[in-house]
């Protein structure tokens, strides 16, 4: 066999080894789906805000206004909140929005045990978006 020959038959081990692989089992906290569960958690320096923004387990998105946090945390000043789903869908969005009444607005992301996403916004009507960094599969 000449070189290109060999080339040629390692391109295509290379290839078909690619193809072939599958995706592991376990739940993938950067693409969750179906059963997987995720955890919003918002946080603001007032009790009453603008919105959240989210997507169900359903993959429906949804919006809420006049949101109101109800947990205070006396050591920060802070209130907060959190809501929970169980993933329904084959692809599940996560991304989420969260506006603040005052100048301090965070979301965190958490998929299983997993942080996925967070994003801190401070100023006069704060907004923090937590959304996701990397393409969305097809499918």
């Amino acid at each position: 066999m000449n070189t290109r020959s060999i080339l040629a038959s390692l391109l295509i081990l290379v290839c078909g080894a690619l193809l072939s692989t599958t995706t592991p089992a376990a739940a993938s906290t950067r693409f969750p789906s179906t059963g997987d569960v995720v955890t919003i958690s918002v946080s603001s320096d007032r009790e009453w805000n603008e919105q959240i923004v989210w997507f169900d387990a359903h993959n429906t998105l949804r919006h809420q206004s006049d949101v109101r946090l109800p947990t205070h945390d006396d050591a920060t000043g802070l209130w907060s909140g959190s809501l929970t789903i169980v993933s329904r869908s084959r692809n599940q969005n996560v991304d989420v929005s969260f506006g603040s009444t005052g100048r301090f607005a965070r979301c965190e992301i958490w998929v299983g045990k997993v942080k996925v996403r967070d994003h801190t916004a401070r100023g006069a009507h704060a907004l923090a978006t937590c959304d996701r960094p990397t393409p969305r599969r097809r499918g």
